[in-house]
C-alpha cells in the first residue's frame, strides 16, 4: 500500500517505491492514515474506516484481503481499540420481563352519532393512559459479574385521538369522508437513551416517546 492512505489507489505493488504492508499497529494507531477507528463497546472496525476501505480490495492475483471468517467472539480481536471490549455482553437473562408495552394503561373510546338535522355526522376519539412502558434492558454501570441489568422505562404517557366523520346515501351509492387527528394534544417527550451495554456513559441515542401530532383523511364510496 502507499504509505499515506490513498482513497484514489488503496493498493500497489510490493516494489513500488516507498510501499507498505498494512499491520495491525498502523490500524490501532489513531494518528496512523489507516487507523481502524474502532467502534465504541465491541471493537470493531469501522465500516468507512481506511482500514475497513482496504481489507475490502479484491486483488486479481490474490484474490480477497478478508479471509470470510464471521461470528468470531470479541475475546478474538487484534486491534488495539484503545479500550477492553466486554468480553460477554449478556442480551436476555432468565425471569426477565417482556418489552415493548405498559405495565398499565388505560383506553376510553366513545363515539356519537348526531340525528335529525347533523344526521350522518359523527364525532368521537380515543383517551389512552400509560405508565410503566418497558423500553429495553440496559447495564447503568456496564456488565459486571452478579450486577443485573434494568429495564429502561420510557415516560408515562397521555393521548388524546379524535374523529370526525360524515356519511351520505345517493340512492345506492353511500359515501363517507373521515377525519383522524392523532394525538389532538402534540403531547410527546425526547428522550434521551442510555446505552444498553454502558449506561449513561455513552455513547447515547435520542426518541420520541410518541408520533407528534398528525391528520389522516379517508374518502370511501361503498356499492
Amino acid at each position: 500500500m502507499p504509505a499515506t492512505y490513498n482513497s484514489k489507489q488503496l493498493t500497489v505493488t510490493s516494489v513500488t517505491a516507498g510501499a507498505v504492508p498494512l499491520t495491525i499497529a498502523m490500524m490501532s494507531n489513531p494518528a496512523n492514515s489507516y487507523y481502524a477507528n474502532p467502534l465504541a463497546i465491541s471493537g470493531a472496525i469501522a465500516a468507512s474506516s481506511p482500514a475497513a476501505t482496504v481489507l475490502k480490495v479484491v486483488d486479481p492475483v490474490h484474490g480477497a484481503i478478508l479471509t470470510g471468517a464471521t461470528g468470531l467472539p470479541i475475546s478474538a480481536i487484534q486491534i488495539n481499540p484503545g479500550f477492553s471490549p466486554a468480553g460477554v455482553l449478556t442480551a436476555v437473562n432468565k425471569g426477565d420481563s417482556t418489552l415493548g408495552y405498559p405495565t398499565y394503561a388505560l383506553n376510553f373510546t366513545n363515539m356519537y352519532s348526531f340525528t335529525e338535522t347533523l344526521k350522518g355526522l359523527e364525532a368521537g376519539g380515543t383517551m389512552s393512559l400509560s405508565w410503566r412502558n418497558h423500553g429495553f434492558f440496559y447495564y447503568p454501570n456496564g456488565p459486571q459479574p452478579g450486577v443485573p441489568d434494568k429495564i429502561f422505562e420510557l415516560p408515562n404517557q397521555f393521548r388524546v385521538d379524535a374523529i370526525l366523520a360524515y356519511s351520505h346515501k345517493f340512492r345506492r351509492v353511500t359515501f363517507r369522508t373521515q377525519l383522524n387527528v392523532t394525538n389532538v394534544f402534540n403531547r410527546y417527550h425526547v428522550v434521551i437513551t442510555p446505552n444498553p451495554v454502558l449506561g449513561y456513559s455513552g455513547p447515547n441515542d435520542a426518541t420520541f416517546d410518541a408520533m407528534p401530532r398528525y391528520y389522516s383523511l379517508t374518502n370511501t364510496l361503498s356499492f
